[in-house]
């Protein structure tokens, strides 16, 4: 390297917002974002908030190092940061196997006492948590409800009861998934009185969902831009809704019943042969439909280098 370069590369490296630039270009790239945390105290403060933003966990191992590494303080303060957990925005673990068995209240409880700026959570299929668990963890953590704009709830077996009790702490909640769970009119009342920000609100399978909830919903929550409602039978006033300017996604399955009372919906399985020759996942998914996977799916591992790393280096690796 002559003069010349070395001189540019100082005064790029020295750019604060040249550097910024970069950092953002890297923000998809964990393996570079890493290599550039190794290089200088300089190049760590830029690129340890990035890294923990929103870390990729598909294994349990980086999960669990993630909840163990959350309570470490921080060897130079960023900003008003003391911990490494309080640079968390985004804890998603759609993606992660097994995780309905392997991630319980102990760790997610741990995790939330220095993650209280956290805006989106995804604990979809987490089902080895008690409602009463649900309730406490949350309840321990009350400036991480506020914090929360995004909360995805969906194949959970929480009770009606404990998700009314922790959305009522949850005021800026602009996403909200309770897709496959027990969800019914009367939470919805409790989203409608709580949580006005509401902008996307998806319901997909909540059988015990009526008009009345709905029509609750549209009326106290004026923001409201999306609603599913794919899969809820007890459903039809979709012209109530749309009157609304509401984008709403839904089968009709609460529809078109016929005079003996049988709805239209039931044709489409009218011939026992045909129903019981389609495979499980016809039965399950639509030929378009991109659903996240669940217990029904066999983790056998990525195709990516990833499954090669050694999981007692940090999470971030």
């Amino acid at each position: 390297m002559d003069l010349a370069t070395s001189n540019a590369s100082l005064l790029v490296w020295n750019n604060d917002i040249i550097f910024a630039q970069i950092i953002t270009y890297l923000h998809n790239s964990t393996d570079s974002l890493y290599a550039v945390s190794l290089t200088t105290k300089r190049g760590w403060c830029y690129t340890i908030p990035a890294l923990w933003d929103k870390p990729l966990l598909k294994r349990i191992n980086k999960f669990r190092l993630l909840v163990e590494t959350a309570g470490h303080e921080l060897p130079i303060h960023l900003g008003d940061h003391s911990y490494y957990g309080e640079l968390l925005r985004t804890l998603d673990l759609s993606m992660l196997a097994a995780r309905w068995d392997l991630v319980d209240y102990n760790n997610l409880s741990k995790l939330f006492q220095h993650s209280h700026k956290l805006k989106s959570l995804d604990i979809n299929l987490c089902s080895n948590i008690r409602s009463s668990e649900f309730e406490q963890m949350f309840n321990s953590n009350v400036d991480m409800c506020k914090s929360l704009d995004s909360f995805y709830l969906s194949e959970t077996k929480f009770s009606v009861l404990s998700m009314q009790r922790v959305l009522k702490m949850m005021p800026n909640l602009f996403t909200l998934d309770l897709s496959f769970t027990v969800a019914n009119d009367a939470l919805l009342l409790t989203i409608a009185k709580n949580c006005p920000k509401m902008r996307h609100l998806y319901l997909e399978n909540c059988l015990d969902i009526t008009n009345y909830g709905i029509q609750n919903i549209v009326d106290e929550c004026f923001e409201l831009e999306h609603l599913e409602l794919v899969g809820c039978p007890d459903f039809s006033d979709d012209e109530y809704v749309e009157s609304h300017g509401i984008e709403l996604e839904w089968d009709g399955t609460g529809l078109d019943e016929d005079e003996d009372g049988s709805s239209d919906f039931s044709e489409e399985f009218s011939d026992d042969d045909d129903f019981y020759g389609m495979e499980l996942s016809e039965l399950i998914l639509d030929d378009n439909e991109d659903r996240t996977t669940g217990p029904t799916v066999i983790y056998l591992g990525d195709d990516t280098d990833e499954d090669n790393y050694s999981y007692d280096e940090d999470f971030v690796s």
